[in-house]
């Protein structure tokens, strides 16, 4: 099975780009955010 399988054909054009990705790690980013705080909240 090749990595086309799983879609990275179609995904690799939107992430030839240096955007691409600061807008993925700052998604990334915003839910480890908002887990830790949840975590931080629940432990109160």
């Amino acid at each position: 099975m090749t990595m086309d399988a799983f879609g990275a054909a179609l995904l690799r054009p939107v992430f030839a780009t240096a955007s691409a990705w600061r807008v993925l790690e700052a998604g990334i980013g915003t839910v480890m955010w908002f887990i830790a705080v949840g975590l931080l909240w629940e432990g109160r």
